[in-house]
């Protein structure tokens, strides 16, 4: 992965910090669907989604560590909370 892990490694509660707490709420989500939701996302989704919200880097920074202009950048995150909204409106419905 982009942050040195290995591919497969899964997001979890220990590498949340405070400002991640913001998009459960936003999405209304309870944490562990908000993790499982997102250990599905595309490798370089979840890389990038990991950097902003669970280490709560700058777009500037995720820029640099991933060599991608900032515009890159939002557009994979915006990407990433739509496929979220969606799989966890999708299970929300089944569930």
């Amino acid at each position: 992965g982009l942050l040195g892990a290995p591919d497969d490694q899964p997001l979890d509660r220990q590498h949340l910090v405070e400002p991640a707490r913001e998009v459960p709420r936003r999405l209304g989500l309870v944490h562990a669907q908000l993790l499982d939701a997102a250990n599905r996302l595309p490798q370089n989704m979840r890389d990038i989604f990991r950097m902003k919200y669970l280490e709560s880097k700058s777009l500037k920074e995720i820029s640099g560590t991933t060599n991608l202009t900032i515009s890159a950048v939002k557009m994979r995150l915006a990407r990433a909370r739509h496929k979220l909204e969606e799989s966890c409106s999708f299970a929300a419905l089944y569930n």
